[in-house]
């Protein structure tokens, strides 16, 4: 501040000086030159000087303030007062793009309402009814059918079902029923009223209408079975697994009521168009696991009991059926 205050005062004095100084009347000298041949007589007008134009004392002074004023802003920068001068611009960043306009305000009071979601594209499948399936088995398929087959003095039906655990492999069971009824003596007699003849299954005794008047016989079969042309609509499979045979007689002299356990092997060949199927199964029981009689207690239900098995091996038990089915 005071280096400030002296500046101010001698740049008042400077201004000053030259008002002072226009205040005075000019005073004209006027030169003589001796030997002069007249001393009255006008000299001879000198040459004007060639020199550069006067500067007023005017000027002087402003410029010399400059001068002053620049010298007290280097002396404020070099001390800090000042803040230096401000660097050049930088080169214009490359304009944004627009931002999208915003949504209209909601008025006042009233609670804005969210935008609603796009709504989500659907794509309709084409919709297969029930009956257009591969003509194959697949896994989870359960395939049901109706059976029948013949034997000596009737046939007999069946039903059966099977429920596939993959491509290849499933799981069946098969029931098969038949009956008969009173016979005229001396008809069928050299025939049975049974699946087989006598002591091939479980039964000692012909069944006949010499010895029968009526009675049922059946069969229930567990099995695994192997498809072996998976994929396609022929199905030749295979079959293991066992069978149980039941039998109540009406004999004319007495009833009599058993079974037996069998191992089954067999197989058999399926036709699929769609979720249709048919085709023909066989089965064959060579080994006889246990034979069994059940015997009518007084007041009391029947009582099983174990029989020995005089024939185990047999090959001659046997059995064949046509089926007809469906795929769900």
């Amino acid at each position: 501040m005071q280096l400030r205050a002296m500046h101010a005062l001698t740049l008042a004095a400077l201004l000053a000086a030259p008002v002072a100084a226009r205040a005075e009347p000019p005073v004209e000298v006027e030169v003589m030159e001796d030997g002069a041949d007249d001393f009255f007589a006008p000299a001879a007008p000198a040459p004007a000087p060639t020199m550069a134009a006067p500067v007023s004392d005017e000027d002087a002074v402003r410029a010399h303030a400059d001068d002053m004023f620049d010298e007290l802003e280097r002396e404020e920068v070099r001390h800090g007062k000042v803040p230096p001068a401000p660097a050049a611009p930088a080169a214009p960043a490359a304009p944004a793009a627009p931002a999208a306009p915003a949504a209209p305000a909601a008025p006042m009071g009233v609670a804005p309402v969210p935008a609603s979601p796009p709504a989500p594209q659907v794509v309709t499948q084409p919709k297969k009814s029930w009956w257009n399936r591969p003509s194959h088995v697949a896994q989870g398929d359960l395939l049901v059918w109706l059976s029948a087959g013949s034997y000596d003095a009737g046939g007999f039906v069946g039903l059966g079902g099977e429920a596939m655990a993959s491509d290849t492999f499933g799981v069946r069971l098969v029931g098969h029923l038949g009956t008969f009824g009173n016979a005229p003596m001396g008809s069928g007699a050299a025939g049975n009223w049974n699946f087989f003849d006598a002591n091939n299954w479980a039964i000692d005794r012909d069944i006949s209408p010499k010895t029968a008047t009526g009675g049922a016989v059946h069969m229930e079969e567990l099995s695994l079975t192997a498809h072996l042309l998976p994929k396609t609509m022929f199905d030749l499979y295979a079959t293991l697994g066992g069978a149980h045979f039941g039998y109540d007689v009406n004999f004319r002299d007495g009833d009599e009521r058993g079974g037996a356990g069998y191992f089954r092997l067999g197989g058999g060949f399926n036709i699929h168009i769609k979720r249709f199927f048919g085709g023909i199964d066989a089965g064959w029981y060579p080994v006889e696991l246990f034979r069994y009689s059940l015997i009518r207690g007084t007041g009391r239900d029947d009582e099983a009991d174990l029989e020995p098995v005089n024939n185990r091996w047999d090959g001659r038990r046997v059995m064949a059926s046509a089926h007809l089915g469906f795929r769900f």
